[in-house]
């Protein structure tokens, strides 16, 4: 497979995998509380992803090839739904009565 092919077939894979990705990254977000484990939450997202790649792989690449390119669509999102309130963040959470 030469580069422009590989390239091809990365980004078919990314595609067909956007939905899963979206909806990862969303159950992730609301499973943690607000605020910071990005870091952990990417993880999640990528053990999900690549247990399932693992099983159902027909696109002649390997998860290592295509991981860079997810984490860059996931911070994407992530940076999307922070920037229009998808989101909430630990400052912007309400106060918890004492």
């Amino acid at each position: 497979m030469n580069a422009f092919q590989k390239f091809l077939e990365i980004l078919s894979a990314v595609k067909a995998m956007f939905p899963l990705i979206v909806q990862f990254v969303r159950d992730v977000e609301n499973a943690f509380p607000p605020g910071g484990f990005g870091a952990q939450k990417l993880a999640l997202v990528r053990a999900w992803l690549e247990s399932a790649f693992d099983k159902a792989n027909d696109f002649g690449l390997t998860f290592d090839d295509l991981w860079p390119k997810i984490a860059a669509v996931v911070s994407s999102l992530v940076t999307a739904y922070n920037a229009i309130g998808v989101f909430r963040r630990a400052a912007e959470q309400p106060a918890k009565p004492s």
